[in-house]
């Protein structure tokens, strides 16, 4: 019995606790990223060197001028209206945007970053548009990464009785 406490005490008095080793570094892997979730380009480029500054963010490819093209659909899906105005989509921060340009009322909508765009609800279920009666609600997308050109945007607003459905292209100019 002594000599088994006895080499379990020499065992255990051997073992040292396992470290890990220092972090290898290569010189070969020197390639900027961007490492902010939210950002377009997250981590591609992995791995590098963290570089916030490379970031792209929704917002910086959807602002610019547009031509605003409207088209008004009835319940079975037909065309019943077309109309366009030109249009100016602002950066708020790097995914919220305002669209201006329609009836004197912006319109604030967020993105992300896959690229795809929210009309905010402000005003219960969506923002006050056109009129003080008027409610919008909808949501876009930017086609692709590389198409830095357009983006399509289907809503809805609802007045006091009436409810019209809307699909938007925006060109951009």
């Amino acid at each position: 019995m002594r000599q088994s406490i006895l080499f379990i005490l020499l065992f255990a008095a051997a073992c040292k606790p396992y470290q890990d080793p220092d972090p290898i570094t290569d010189p070969r892997i020197n390639n900027p990223y961007c490492n902010v979730p939210s950002a377009i380009n997250y981590n591609w480029g992995f791995p590098g060197i963290p570089d916030n500054s490379t970031c792209i963010y929704a917002a910086d490819l959807f602002q610019g001028n547009y031509i605003w093209r409207d088209t008004i659909r009835d319940g079975n899906g037909a065309a019943i209206s077309f109309d366009s105005v030109f249009a100016t989509v602002t950066k708020i921060d790097s995914n919220r945007l305002n669209i201006s340009g329609r009836c004197g009322y912006d319109l604030k909508l967020t993105a992300d970053r896959f690229l795809n765009i929210v009309i905010d609800s402000l005003d219960g279920n969506g923002q006050k548009f056109c009129s003080p009666t008027d409610t919008i609600i909808g949501s876009g997308l930017k086609i692709s990464f590389s198409d830095t050109t357009n983006f399509i945007l289907n809503y809805r607003i609802e007045s006091d009785s009436v409810i019209s459905t809307h699909e938007a292209i925006f060109i951009k100019q």
